[in-house]
């Protein structure tokens, strides 16, 4: 089995990471704080905030897939086998 991660960037995973991480934050402190719901009803003309359960879970779905990304672009290096046959073409 040929496993490689040419040609994915190091950047996108990293940004992924990141990105989801904070918005798995942001999810969070809505969807359990009080204090910060209210402070968003007061600013919003008493609209409740929108974040439900459904985001907290994408929102560390997403965290988690790209973590394990991140993790196997340090698993599977550029493969030997793969430059050899790519030399060969």
């Amino acid at each position: 089995m040929l496993c490689s991660v040419e040609g994915l960037s190091i950047d996108f995973l990293v940004y992924n990471v990141y990105g989801f991480a904070c918005y798995a934050l942001f999810n969070t402190a809505f969807f359990f704080n009080k204090r910060i719901g209210d402070e968003y009803a007061r600013r919003n003309d008493g609209h409740e905030n929108l974040v439900r359960f459904n985001d907290l879970f994408f929102s560390y779905h997403a965290l988690v897939l790209s973590l394990v990304t991140f993790a196997q672009s340090f698993y599977y290096k550029v493969s030997k086998v793969y430059a050899l046959t790519d030399r060969e073409t």
